[in-house]
């Protein structure tokens, strides 16, 4: 498999060839000739059973879609970040632990997925990620996201949901186009009352050690429980219980 898919990709780069879809084609070894294909926007290889990349997949500048959705990774190349001109990265289900260094440095990056892998944090990093619009890291262990993600200016959609989460950072409220946050299954008592500054339409908390007043108000609906964030009842118990200093427009 690996002598014929390097022939392929040189035949690919020698055709300035711009979409490989090599979906579920049983390739365990992504011979490095894969480089070679400059002029690649779109690289499909998902449910194979690749364990590793090579280094030189950091050499496809055009690179746009990157779909490894479905393999059995264990670790990505550092170099994955100089794809300069990615817009959406699917690295979910595998096997990932960590991200590499420099994995934020993605300039026009939109959607990005890692639901379904194994990772235990979430590198500072991802705070430079201020294109993403979605971000998915469901099922996961984490037990934490990085204050960080408070710079991703533009983000839309956050999925989290299936973690071991214990609270979500305040910063999480500088995200002002934030709509959607999926936290379903994990150990959160608290929401940030900032988060009353996103124009949220959707809130899922459900299977969470939630604070009685906001589970009062999610048994009701989404709706009901994103008022129940502008509301006194639970802005005087949220500044009181989380240690934080109550700003004066919550005043």
């Amino acid at each position: 498999m690996g002598g014929g898919l390097a022939k392929k990709f040189e035949k690919a780069a020698a055709q300035g060839t711009r979409d490989l879809q090599l979906r579920d084609r049983g390739i365990d070894v992504l011979p490095p000739e894969i480089g070679l294909v400059k002029s690649l926007r779109v690289l499909n290889l998902s449910f194979n059973s690749l364990v590793s990349l090579p280094p030189e997949i950091g050499s496809l500048a055009n690179l746009v879609t990157l779909n490894l959705y479905h393999n059995k990774l264990n670790e990505i190349p550092a170099e994955i970040a100089n794809l300069g001109a990615l817009e959406e990265l699917n690295l979910s289900c595998n096997n990932l632990v960590s991200l590499p260094r420099g994995f934020g440095n993605f300039s026009r990056l939109r959607r990005l997925d890692l639901s379904y892998n194994k990772l235990t944090e979430l590198p500072t990093q991802i705070g430079l990620l201020n294109t993403v619009i979605e971000f998915h890291v469901s099922w996961n262990n984490l037990t934490s996201i990085p204050p960080d993600i408070g710079r991703c200016g533009q983000l839309e959609e956050l999925g989290a949901s299936n973690n071991h989460l214990t609270d979500l950072p305040p910063e999480l409220c500088n995200c002002k186009k934030l709509k959607t946050i999926n936290v379903n299954t994990n150990q959160i008592k608290y929401l940030p009352a900032d988060l009353q500054d996103c124009p949220l339409t959707s809130l899922d908390v459900s299977l969470n050690p939630v604070h009685e007043v906001l589970d009062k108000a999610a048994r009701l609906g989404q709706k009901q429980l994103i008022d129940c964030l502008h509301g006194e009842e639970y802005n005087s118990i949220y500044w009181v219980d989380s240690g934080r200093t109550r700003p004066a427009r919550y005043i």
